[in-house]
């Protein structure tokens, strides 16, 4: 559903500005932006810490570099700042829909530090 409405957005960006350059940049810049829906990512919660791979990039951090763990919804979201921050995207690990085995890892983790 979502693959089909970016088809469809950049065809009708192509379609608006007569360019086929347009069409091909809107493609990629919707396509990777949503990379994080569509490819798969694999986490890792060790004893070493906590981090992921995706199709664009890996983060990892050290349990002793996390500070803090933020919920929302079904995502959690290790931050490496005492208080919330802007930073916390960028220099955090985000863990979307972990399950009740990690979410215990994690825990355990955080209040041993």
């Amino acid at each position: 559903m979502s693959g089909g409405f970016i088809l469809a957005f950049a065809a009708l960006t192509g379609a608006a500005f007569s360019s086929a350059f347009w069409a091909a940049l809107t493609l990629v810049v919707l396509s990777v932006s949503t990379a994080a829906y569509w490819f798969p990512t694999r986490y890792r919660l060790d004893s070493e810490g906590a981090g992921f791979v995706r199709a664009g990039g890996r983060r990892f951090r050290r349990w002793e570099e996390l500070r803090r763990l933020d919920r929302a919804g079904t995502s959690w979201r290790l931050c490496t700042l005492p208080r919330p921050s802007r930073l916390d995207r960028i220099r955090g690990v985000e863990l979307r829909n972990p399950p009740a085995l990690a979410q215990e890892v994690v825990l355990q983790r955080l209040h041993a530090a």
